[in-house]
């Protein structure tokens, strides 16, 4: 059985995602994953001098308690696209692609963009 933890966000097929604070969140990488760990915050160090589409790299840090090794970023909150007038939404669109065009021609590509599951396309 996988460790479980206080305060779990999100589980993948090798990490968990801990609310640290309000603004933190921690990524916790299953076994010894030093490698992935420190390649994880390198991608995410040069993405964030790109432009601000990737959230922000905080520190790399580790928690006694819990043994980990923790990668440690902002905390975002999601936003119901519904709220926001189509206009507006339009405008998210374009500067999204702006954004991620400048990542692209930067060299970086990530796998994981997609919509979260439960959301449909507009309107």
């Amino acid at each position: 059985m996988a460790a479980r933890y206080p305060k779990t966000l999100s589980t993948g097929n090798n990490n968990t995602v801990i609310a640290l604070s309000e603004t933190e969140v921690a990524k916790l990488f299953a076994d010894d994953t030093r490698t992935e760990i420190g390649a994880e915050a390198e991608k995410m160090k040069f993405a964030n001098g790109v432009n601000d589409l990737v959230v922000r790299f905080v520190r790399l840090d580790f928690d006694d308690e819990k043994q980990s090794e923790m990668l440690v970023m902002e905390r975002l909150y999601p936003l119901d696209y519904r709220s926001f007038e189509l206009e507006k939404r339009e405008l998210c669109l374009d500067v999204f692609e702006e954004e991620l065009n400048a990542l692209h021609a930067a060299g970086f590509v990530h796998r994981d963009i997609r919509r979260p599951s439960g959301y449909t396309g507009f309107p």
